[in-house]
């Protein structure tokens, strides 16, 4: 996660660590919707909530909250992007809990959605279904099992 120093300017490390936040953010903001997608799909009974329109949401909403915390950080404070040992986020202001806090929020709420979907899973699958629905479950365990085993 760390870069070593540029022997270039200041400005450079800046803009390094700068993109290293956004991105890194993106990703876990990608890995919440993802999450978020999981949730609505288990619980859509009408199969009407998951439509391929909200996926531009989602573009949205995954690349636009990181920007507003790079830029806010930005603005607050551009002497904590890059320290003289790494270009990343300074650890003896705090400020790399502009990374941390976000980080924390967003795995917490994938912990609470997805023990919230494994629960669904368990409890559908104990009760009388088709075969269809059977199948179903059974694909959604599988979706399941892979999620979990990558965390």
């Amino acid at each position: 996660m760390y870069l070593t120093r540029f022997s270039c300017q200041q400005s450079v490390c800046t803009g390094v660590a700068a993109l290293l936040l956004y991105l890194y953010l993106a990703a876990f903001t990608w890995m919440f919707a993802e999450a978020v997608y999981l949730h609505y799909k288990i619980y859509d009974i009408h199969k009407t909530s998951v439509h391929y329109q909200r996926i531009s949401r989602y573009i949205l909403f995954c690349y636009g909250i990181p920007l507003v915390i790079v830029g806010v950080a930005l603005a607050c404070n551009v002497d904590g992007f890059g320290t003289d040992r790494s270009c990343w986020l300074s650890t003896s202001n705090g400020f790399v809990w502009t990374f941390i806090g976000p980080v924390y929020f967003i795995c917490s709420a994938n912990l609470v959605l997805i023990l919230k979907v494994a629960k669904t899973i368990y409890t559908r699958s104990k009760g009388h279904c088709n075969k269809n629905q059977k199948e179903e479950i059974a694909m959604t365990r599988y979706v399941y099992y892979i999620v979990m085993t990558s965390l």
